[in-house]
């Protein structure tokens, strides 16, 4: 299910006299962006994807809504052709750059039967790449979980981001309404207030999507041979 941007009227539309509704939708949509790129709320994990012998790039697809685009990988998951799920791996990330940097020249195009790692670079974010190259292929072998933020032409984003976030997305998008200088609801100080509001919840949020929604305290784990 989708929430359409407009369902934000109630709490926008009594503090700016005049408001025009593209530039309501313009403010609620920035801010809806601004928090799904800064807390990295809203993820999916896409359907399982079939890895195929000898090829290493994958498209990611099959993003539950149609209003929204990968940002990054969160988490990537491999298991060998005909195992049963219990018997997913994580693989690791790693940076083309500082291979290329560390390793030999031949390091990209290296093979084996199971991939341990994946990278994907940042101007094609849905594509995701295995590495080592697997050789051999695995039906519905790697299972991906992708970040994802609203698209610029947006008009309704997933239910959660309403359910819970709409008094945090409401601050984001007055912080930029109250900012903008030359029309005439232009208020600095309210913008100022708006906008510590905002930060301040999507700071709260970061944690949140760390510990997602329980009471998991987070604990601090100390590195082994470190003397104190």
């Amino acid at each position: 299910m989708a929430t359409a941007l407009t369902s934000w009227h109630r709490y926008i539309f009594p503090w700016i006299e005049g408001l025009p509704e593209p530039a309501f939708l313009n403010a609620v949509r920035d801010a809806l962006i601004e928090f799904c790129e800064q807390t990295l709320m809203l993820t999916e994990t896409l359907t399982a994807i079939t890895v195929i012998a000898n090829t290493s790039s994958y498209s990611l697809t099959g993003v539950g809504t149609t209003e929204s685009r990968i940002m990054n990988v969160e988490n990537a998951k491999y298991k060998p052709n005909g195992a049963d799920n219990t018997q997913y791996k994580s693989l690791y990330p790693l940076s083309r750059l500082q291979e290329d940097r560390h390793q030999q020249g031949n390091w990209l195009f290296q093979t084996a039967e199971e991939p341990t790692h994946f990278y994907v670079y940042q101007q094609t974010p849905a594509t995701l790449n295995l590495w080592p190259i697997p050789t051999e292929g695995s039906t519905s072998g790697l299972l991906v979980r992708v970040n994802l933020r609203p698209l610029d032409t947006a008009t309704s984003v997933e239910d959660f981001l309403y359910n819970f976030h709409r008094r945090t997305i409401s601050n984001g998008a007055l912080a930029r309404l109250f900012a903008q200088k030359a029309m005439p609801w232009y208020d600095p100080q309210l913008a100022v207030y708006y906008r510590d509001m905002f930060d301040e919840r999507v700071n709260n949020e970061k944690l949140n999507k760390i510990t997602g929604a329980t009471n998991l305290g987070l604990r601090v784990r100390m590195r082994k041979g470190i003397a104190l």
